[in-house]
């Protein structure tokens, strides 16, 4: 972890029983500040104190601060249900950054619906660049003479994430319209909320 100036990271599943939690990734945050693209989708989380398992937002806000070269992360899952709990920022209190993270790839998601909003309005403001267009528009159901099926196939393997990635398509659309919801203003103590 001493090599700061390091800029990309890909790995693949070597062990299958290794996971990538959110203490690896907010030392990886904290050891390699410069990272341009961080590709760890191979590498399952482990089960978390909110249920299921997934990263929580702390540490993607951890990478928001403190890794201002972001430009590409692929993780393997996202703990939306890290948001309810009583120590977790609301949306809201996530910190508006200019972080140019374009690319976020996520393969599963744990929560609800009810989830998804105030995860879209907190990773808006912690990475404001996402291509959510290209998200959204792969998660449309399509290609399938049996309607009926393929919705209810989509839905249950992809309607998380499309209700995510619209979310966040929604509130981008918002600043573009209103100059005041785009203004960054970074919290002064941004770095200490969200180290462990």
């Amino acid at each position: 972890l001493a090599v700061r100036s390091m800029e990309r990271i890909i790995l693949s599943e070597i062990r299958p029983h290794h996971t990538v939690g959110d203490a690896d990734l907010n030392a990886i945050s904290a050891a390699w500040p410069h990272l341009r693209i961080l590709d760890l989708a191979g590498f399952p989380s482990p089960p978390s104190l909110y249920g299921g398992g997934g990263i929580g937002m702390a540490s993607l806000a951890a990478f928001a601060i403190r890794c201002r070269d972001l430009q590409r992360l692929s993780l393997s899952s996202l703990n939306m249900k890290s948001l309810n709990t009583s120590r977790a920022l609301t949306d809201d209190e996530y910190p508006r950054t200019d972080n140019p993270l374009r690319s976020f790839k996520i393969r599963e998601l744990y929560g609800t619906e009810g989830d998804c909003v105030r995860c879209g309005r907190a990773l808006d403001r912690l990475f404001p660049h996402l291509n959510v267009v290209e998200n959204v528009t792969s998660f449309t159901p399509s290609g399938s003479v049996d309607t009926t099926t393929a919705y209810a196939q989509w839905r249950s393997s992809h309607a998380l994430r499309y209700k995510l990635f619209s979310t966040i398509l929604a509130y981008q659309n918002a600043r573009n319209e209103d100059s005041d919801l785009s203004t960054v203003r970074p919290s002064p103590d941004a770095e200490l909320l969200y180290d462990n």
